[in-house]
């Protein structure tokens, strides 16, 4: 049964004509320096040592420029295994995208390496608008 947890969405708006994606295209892309910058991030949700998600002091977060969110790597996995460590996942990131998102920070980026290691995603979010992110 898919979702027997719930499912949250986030609205994605792709910009094909924005400086972003032209300097993409064209081979300027900080994507690794911006994906690096993960490294150094205390994370909003992460995943403690018995991989149950680990909110970090909320105020602490969001006086930040930059956020992120670790996501297991494959949730409807972990719905099979243990539906009970879903729905903590589930409150977790939903909590933290609602509090970062309502703070004013959007989401910029994500990946599926985070600390050097193949795995779990990670959501980084930046503070201010869209438009310092795209440019004309």
């Amino acid at each position: 049964m898919l979702h027997r947890n719930g499912t949250d969405r986030l609205w994605v708006r792709w910009l094909l004509d924005s400086r972003r994606t032209r300097d993409r295209m064209t081979g300027k892309d900080v994507r690794a320096e911006t994906l690096d910058a993960l490294r150094l991030l205390a994370p909003l949700v992460s995943f403690n040592g018995d991989g149950r998600p680990a909110r970090a002091d909320l105020a602490e977060s969001l006086a930040r420029q930059r956020v992120s969110i670790e996501i297991p790597r494959e949730i409807l996995e972990v719905e099979r295994t243990d539906m009970g460590l879903a729905r903590e996942w589930r409150e977790a990131t939903r909590w933290a995208f609602t509090e970062a998102i309502a703070s004013g920070f959007y989401v910029a980026e994500f990946c599926r390496s985070i600390r050097g290691q193949q795995g779990p995603g990670a959501y980084l979010l930046e503070r201010g608008g869209m438009g310092e992110l795209i440019g004309p």
